[in-house]
């Protein structure tokens, strides 16, 4: 099972760390062996074997004291800079915290060495597995110096520098029965890495896709906020415009029902066939005709027929509704002349207010130069007899001296 920082004991453990194109160019590998074997150097651990991938690396590590973690960070954290200053990237270089097994079988052990190893088999882009050189194999096998971080490992103590031992143990296919027997144990994830891995660069999304479609959802969404607005809004004006003419129908209908109640009010004149269709009719409110003895004799009192009556019936009702028709057109003179001599009346007054403000002020202006004149000629007269005086004191004064 994969092991955080809390529960590290000492051991042996398979680590992996994976990441999207980690390594691009020779030198990237050659500087991550360097960090590799200078923090596993740092940190007391001891390095059996490793392989370095395009996307992911694989170690299988010892440690005498719990600092797996503490070494891995400083790899990982250590190796980010130098990507990032090379590449100028920004983001992260890792997918995630990396994952550790502990192994706790020999045979567990040895099927990792081998199977790590013969890892790059398994990558598509190596075509030439014997000449790959970015692993523990190539040190072991083709160099004829190891590394330091190697010197301690496992190969290098049981096999020191029988190549073709190292060559036939690391290269020998890896048995079913092995590979069944570590899925079944704790180390099941192993094999299934590769599947895992495609399936994370699938689902992998950059950072500035991301934000490009975050983007253009938002965008869709307030377009769709706009025309939901838009269609509301006609509704709405829709709606208005219907209550609009419902109102104005409700009150023509109202206005027109008011005029058809006043008609209604009004006593109707009865017409000419209904005067026909009743010759007995009389008018209520005329005073009956009062015929005396004497008068018995006039044949043209006496002997008047029905149509001569129903001819005064309308005599009098055509005067009656004359009348009214007068005293409706008189009301509505009355009030014309009313509103004619109240704006006559208006006009009238403003024209008297200015008539006599010009008034007043011409009587005003003349006032004023009617006193300039009296004091002027008032000063005048007194300067006259101020001088006459002083003339007649002048000649008083000469006679005196004389």
């Amino acid at each position: 099972m994969p092991h955080n920082r809390h529960t590290e004991v000492a051991g042996k453990y398979y680590v992996i760390n994976r990441g999207v194109e980690i390594f691009q160019e020779p030198s990237d590998y050659e500087h991550f062996e360097e960090l590799m074997c200078f923090y596993a150097k740092s940190f007391g651990i001891t390095i059996h074997n490793y392989c370095l991938l395009d996307n992911d690396y694989h170690l299988l590590i010892e440690i005498t004291m719990d600092n797996l973690f503490k070494f891995m960070r400083e790899l990982n954290i250590n190796y980010s800079i130098y990507y990032h200053k090379k590449y100028k990237n920004v983001g992260d270089l890792w997918k995630g915290r990396f994952q550790s097994w502990d192994i706790t079988k020999e045979s567990h052990f040895k099927t990792l060495m081998c199977h790590i190893e013969q890892k790059p088999l398994e990558s598509n882009s190596i075509k030439d597995i014997e000449a790959y050189r970015y692993r523990s194999y190539h040190y072991f096998v083709h160099s004829n110096e190891v590394l330091e971080c190697l010197k301690d490992s496992w190969i290098v103590q049981n096999y020191k520098e029988d190549k073709e031992a190292i060559k036939a143990f690391l290269t020998k296919p890896i048995e079913r029965r092995k590979l069944q027997e570590l899925r079944n144990t704790s180390l099941l994830e192993i094999f299934n890495a590769d599947k895992k891995e495609k399936e994370n660069i699938k689902k992998y999304v950059p950072k500035k896709v991301g934000k490009l479609l975050t983007i253009l959802l938002s965008v869709l969404f307030a377009v769709l906020l706009f025309l939901v607005y838009i269609l509301v809004t006609k509704d709405d004006t829709k709606n208005g415009v219907i209550s609009q003419t419902l109102e104005m129908r409700k009150l023509d209908t109202s206005s027109k029902s008011e005029i058809e109640q006043k008609n209604s009010s009004i006593k109707k004149i009865p017409s000419a066939s209904t005067r026909e269709e009743n010759p007995t009719r009389r008018v209520v409110d005329r005073e009956p005709l009062v015929v005396d003895e004497e008068d018995m004799g006039n044949e043209d009192v006496v002997n008047k027929s029905q149509e001569e009556i129903d001819e005064e019936e309308m005599k009098y009702e055509d005067v009656a509704y004359k009348s009214q028709e007068e005293l409706d057109d008189e009301e509505e003179m009355k009030y014309e002349d009313v509103a004619y001599k109240s704006q006559e009346e208006l006009d009238d007054e403003e024209e008297m207010k200015y008539e006599d403000v010009a008034y007043k002020s011409q009587e005003d202006l003349d006032d004023e130069e009617e006193m300039k004149y009296e004091d002027v000629a008032y000063k005048s007269q007194e300067d006259l007899d101020d001088m006459e005086e002083e003339v007649l004191s002048a000649e008083e004064n000469v006679e005196e001296e004389i």
